[in-house]
This record gives structure tokens, C-alpha cells and sequence, in this order.
């Protein structure tokens, strides 16, 4: 009887651990997933830099021309 309750109880520590990696597991799988969400929306694509920059030059152009004409004054 003791051989039974003996085994009994491995087999318990057994699906007792591995569920509880299982859980481990989907948690941090969790975790990971909401950081990939995150870092698609903290990021932007090339393409919207590329813009941006353009941008940002079009400006210190403009700015560049202001000082020149400024300075023939």
C-alpha cells in the first residue's frame, strides 16, 4: 500500500511541476508579446523618417535662407 501512495504522490509532484513550468511559460510568452506590441507602436518605419527628415531639412533650409538675408542687411 505504501509503494502506491509512494508512486501516487511522484506523479503528482511530476504534473504539479511541469504545470506549473507550462504556466511559467505562457506567462512570460505573455510578456513578450505585449513588448513586440509596444515596440511596433514606439517605433516608426523608414519611410515615415524619411519623410520626417525631409522635412526637418526643408526647415533649416529656410532657416539658412533667413540668416543669409539677414547678414546682407
Amino acid at each position: 500500500m505504501e509503494m502506491g501512495f509512494l508512486a501516487d504522490v511522484l506523479i503528482g509532484v511530476i504534473i504539479g511541476g511541469g504545470a506549473w513550468y507550462i504556466n511559467h511559460l505562457t506567462a512570460r510568452i505573455g510578456r513578450l508579446e505585449e513588448r513586440i506590441n509596444s515596440t511596433r507602436e514606439t517605433f516608426i518605419h523608414k519611410d515615415e523618417m524619411s519623410t520626417m527628415m525631409g522635412r526637418i531639412e526643408d526647415r533649416f533650409a529656410r532657416l539658412e535662407d533667413l540668416l543669409h538675408r539677414l547678414m546682407e542687411k
